[in-house]
């Protein structure tokens, strides 16, 4: 099927395979450099299953997407990135809270690039000496991240976030929790979760569709749609689970993050406009162009290193203030004062509308960019989004709307998280 996009100029082909993978092929003419993705709908979050044709609830650990990520890298008497190196390209991949990716860029040797990269994701190597090693490079890593100040600030926030929501915990799992992993669970988890129908593959560069069919062909020439399991989650209450938090370690200036929770939406233009709406509100009331900005910025209570941001998917929302400041305490009461004055006179129109129509211009240079193009098309596919609904969404958001998500997510409690040096 081909979707043509005339007033940007893009256009993109997709077809579902009879394997049950789904594909994407965008072309770039006259691009030299080449990339494709493939990405599953299995993340950090999807610990509680149900498997088709059980009525059972099924619990693997904490990390084991994560675990799986690392381990499809390693095959017999070979390494793939090693592989990938070989022929002039790049490769890496990610767990994120939702899904898993695995991804190349090359200027040349394409078919072989693409034909590694269906090849490793279908056929992985466990053995119970591999996976051994493993989980102590990922302890490694689990405490690597434990050490990090900007991820402690950040991932503490979350914890007062949430009561139950897995967002809430750490990607990589708990050491505890990795060293519980078998190479029978991992590969459970892959018969499961890596199979063609749970998946989508992005290609995008100069590149012929029905070339890239072809090579689809015969790389999941042996493949056949499979049933996808439910994914169970406990329900979460609309309260924070905590005020507070301070942590000690060696920071030069303290760290924070104000957070608040807001509502998570599943439906995708709703999510859609609420994510756009927003990103808005973070933006004006905290850009670099803000009064707040500014004026925080010369009393010292921030510095470059501040950021607003706002997340909204189908199993979490959150909006986000952070930073480095000298004194945390002293700008949180700034910023509930401000925000405070702010829902009482409302938002600068003028400000709102500048960045909504700034916000389609940033969108729409990641077009030019072919790793990121393929990501946002992957990921958004797994979601349900059609990522040219942004530019709708862009275009037709309006003011009212905007106040009305500012007042929503600045309805609910602030937490605070802050890690800082001894006194």
């Amino acid at each position: 099927m081909l979707k043509e996009y005339k007033h940007l100029d893009e256009k993109i082909y997709e077809f579902d395979h009879s394997s049950g993978v789904h594909v994407q092929v965008i072309p770039k003419p006259g691009f030299y450099k080449k990339f494709a993705i493939c990405a599953l709908n299995f993340g950090s979050v999807n610990t509680k299953f149900i498997l088709p044709g059980t009525d059972t609830v099924t619990k693997v650990p904490e990390g084991i997407a994560h675990f799986l990520e690392h381990k499809m890298f390693e095959q017999p008497d070979v390494n793939v990135m090693d592989q990938y190196m070989a022929l002039g390209a790049s490769t890496n991949a990610a767990t994120s809270f939702n899904w898993t990716y695995y991804y190349f860029n090359c200027t040349e040797n394409f078919d072989d690039c693409f034909r590694l990269l269906m090849k490793f994701v279908q056929k992985p190597y466990f053995t119970e000496e591999n996976v051994e090693k493993e989980k102590g490079i990922i302890a490694q890593e689990i405490n690597m991240y434990k050490d990090e100040p900007e991820y402690r600030v950040s991932m503490n926030a979350i914890n007062l976030l949430y009561h139950k929501n897995p967002v809430k915990n750490d990607i990589a799992g708990t050491v505890e929790s990795v060293n519980s992993i078998t190479a029978e669970m991992l590969g459970m988890c892959h018969r499961t979760f890596y199979s063609p129908s749970n998946m989508v593959i992005t290609v995008v560069g100069d590149l012929d569709p029905a070339h890239i069919e072809s090579l689809i062909n015969e790389g999941f020439c042996h493949a056949k749609p499979t049933k996808i399991p439910e994914f169970v989650f406990e329900d979460e209450p609309d309260s924070v689970a905590g005020p507070q938090r301070v942590e000690i370690m060696d920071v030069a200036l303290p760290l924070f993050s104000f957070a608040l929770k807001d509502k998570p939406v599943s439906v995708p233009m709703k999510q859609i406009y609420r994510q756009v709406a927003g990103n808005i509100v973070q933006k004006a009331l905290f850009g670099s162009t803000s009064q707040f900005h500014e004026d925080m910025y010369n009393r010292g209570l921030i510095n470059s290193e501040f950021y607003a941001d706002y997340d909204c998917c189908g199993l979490f929302s959150m909006a986000s203030i952070g930073g480095e400041s000298e004194n945390p305490e002293l700008l949180k009461n700034c910023v509930q004062e401000y925000v405070g004055k702010m829902l009482k006179f409302g938002l600068p129109e003028e400000s709102c509308i500048n960045i909504r129509n700034a916000g389609a211009g940033s969108m729409l240079k990641r077009f030019n960019n072919p790793a990121s193009l393929g990501k946002m098309f992957a990921t958004s596919y797994l979601a349900g989004i059609d990522p040219f609904d942004y530019f709708d969404a862009y275009g037709k958001i309006s003011y009212d709307y905007i106040m009305e998500v500012f007042r929503e997510i600045y309805s609910g409690d602030m937490v605070t998280s802050i890690v800082k040096g001894k006194e």
